[in-house]
């Protein structure tokens, strides 16, 4: 894997962005599949890799195709039991431009010029392209990532779920397996209602598989369509993108997958390590819960020795989760919130107020978004009266261990085991996100949009209010997801009146015009640790 220069790499580090962006191909005029083979004349390999990727810019182009190489790189007797199947659309020609000048205005030695050159001469004739081809080790990526393999017309639309649908029938088809695994990458932003707007298949869709040329992209309910409409059972889903965790995601895909591999916190730019991830599913055979933990172990050791601590938020994780859980756990968590409205809405005002200071005090996932750790913000909540809710919180803490999580690994930075999926927060039935610009003594506010139950919306820009609509409903949006029919977790978000956490712990300092607190009098990442310690 080639490494790439300081300058570049800084601006790469991290998967994490606006949108979650995949990929997808529509199905244009003109459009014709790779020829492949007959399933009936082939043996069955253990497991197929379905990878699905787009640049939505072209430095995460850069660190894409290093992950494509990966997938030439694993020992020869392991493509006897794995195959892969893979399509990948390069950024838009708009982005490239604006990043190719970006990079020529920053650079100041001779090598750093003769970097961009060589960046141009790789992707300029690649923009808006589209490749679909099954891995030949004999080649490599640059082979594959030719004329030969161009899928599609340029610039090819791919918001449309059918795209993804359409992928793995011919993944399927061009790579018979006994397991089939399919790999998202690119950016990712979990689960947020405005972002993820109600899914028909003739409605623009909005959060997933957003294209950089477009601006338009697949939902969570529409990412899990496409997925059943190919009519191909699979193994395990692997988001190689930020943020993906979410017990939301989780849940909506509980029925279409059995395995999902993805990361609470960040994914550096780096990525995944696929020539692990094929020796470690040929090794294992059938076994692919030791394949997947080894995996995971193996990804975040290598996070941990490459990044570490090289940026102020670098928390990495991730876990590996067994969906044949989640219907139990999600009793187990409607148990919990049962309590925790009921207790909520008494009258009794010690009590709320103890647990408005756990709201207060939530781990927050990242500092842009509303995602909250759930199973610590639950221990938090308990500790606020143990008598009333420690059962369920340890029904709730022993069924996600035992049924649930396959394995989990945190980066060394963060000193600690038991960060869990995250879960949408808010108050009022509403919540909010920021766009956060650091300096070198604290952390400012760009912009702050509360988005509302009824639609609207309340927004701050650089000091300006605003206000709008932001397309759809709660009620519309997130009161329909299978995790909040299983666990009426809205019924919370309406009933809470206290504003959580807005900054992650993550990062030091708080604006003082917004944090509810004193920053001194928020927990600190190693008072949760200890929490999760000491509680039995």
């Amino acid at each position: 894997m080639k490494r790439m220069t300081p300058w570049v790499l800084a601006a790469t580090l991290t998967f994490c962005g606006a949108m979650m962006m995949l990929t997808s191909c529509t199905d244009a005029v003109g459009s014709t599949d790779n020829p492949v083979p007959d399933p009936a004349q082939q043996d069955l390999a253990d497991y197929a890799i379905l990878f699905y990727g787009h640049g939505s810019d072209p430095s995460l182009d850069f660190c894409i195709v290093e992950n494509l190489d990966q997938l030439y790189a694993a020992e020869a007797a392991s493509y006897n039991k794995v195959r892969i199947a893979a399509q990948y659309k390069f950024s838009s020609q708009k982005a490239f431009q604006e990043q190719l000048e970006t990079l020529r205005k920053s650079v100041n030695t001779e090598e750093q010029k003769k970097f961009v050159e060589t960046f141009n001469d790789m992707f300029k004739d690649k923009c808006g392209q589209t490749y679909r081809f099954v891995v030949d080790p004999k080649m490599q990526s640059y082979d594959q990532l030719g004329d030969s393999y161009r899928y599609g017309p340029s610039e090819g639309e791919i918001s449309n779920p059918d795209s993804l649908t359409n992928f793995i029938k011919w993944a399927a088809k061009a790579c018979p397996a006994k397991n089939y695994l399919l790999l998202l990458s690119d950016h990712g932003a979990g689960y947020m209602p405005n972002n993820d707007l109600p899914y028909s298949p003739v409605a623009k869709t909005r959060n997933l598989v957003v294209d950089s040329h477009t601006g338009k992209g697949l939902t969570l309910p529409s990412l899990t369509a496409a997925i059943e409409a190919a009519g191909i059972h699979l193994k395990a889903l692997y988001f190689d993108a930020c943020l993906m965790n979410s017990i939301e995601y989780l849940f909506e895909l509980k029925d279409a997958v059995d395995y999902v591999v993805a990361s609470s916190f960040l994914v550096p730019g780096i990525g995944g390590s696929y020539d692990a991830l094929i020796n470690l599913l040929a090794k294992n055979g059938s076994d692919i819960e030791s394949a997947l933990a080894a995996y995971n172990k193996f990804c975040v050791d290598r996070w941990d020795k490459t990044i570490g601590q090289a940026q102020k938020e670098s928390f990495f994780d991730m876990t590996v989760t067994r969906t044949s859980g989640l219907n139990a756990y999600g009793e187990k968590i409607r148990a919990f919130t049962d309590l925790l409205v009921e207790a909520y809405q008494s009258g009794d005002e010690e009590l709320c107020k103890k647990i408005d200071n756990a709201t207060a005090n939530v781990l927050k996932i990242q500092s842009s978004y509303p995602f909250y750790d759930l199973l610590i913000y639950a221990l938090t909540v308990t500790l606020a009266d143990p008598a009333r809710f420690e059962a369920a919180y340890n029904d709730m803490k022993k069924c996600y261990d035992e049924l649930c999580q396959v394995s989990h690994q945190t980066s060394a930075y963060m000193g600690a085991e038991g960060i869990t999926a995250s879960v949408l927060l808010g108050w009022d039935g509403q919540y909010e996100y920021f766009d956060w610009m650091p300096d070198d003594t604290e952390w400012k506010v760009l912009t702050n949009t509360i988005y509302k139950p009824d639609g609207t919306c309340d927004m701050v820009s650089f000091g300006m209010p605003a206000s709008g609509n932001w397309g759809s409903t709660f009620e519309q949006t997130y009161e329909q997801t299978k995790f909040d029919k299983a666990t009426g977790w809205s019924r919370w978000i309406k009933a809470n009146r206290q504003r959580p956490t807005v900054m992650s712990l993550a990062t030091a300092g708080y604006d003082p015009n917004i944090a509810e607190a004193d920053p001194a009098a928020y927990l600190t990442f190693a008072d949760f640790v200890q929490l999760l310690n000491n509680l039995k």
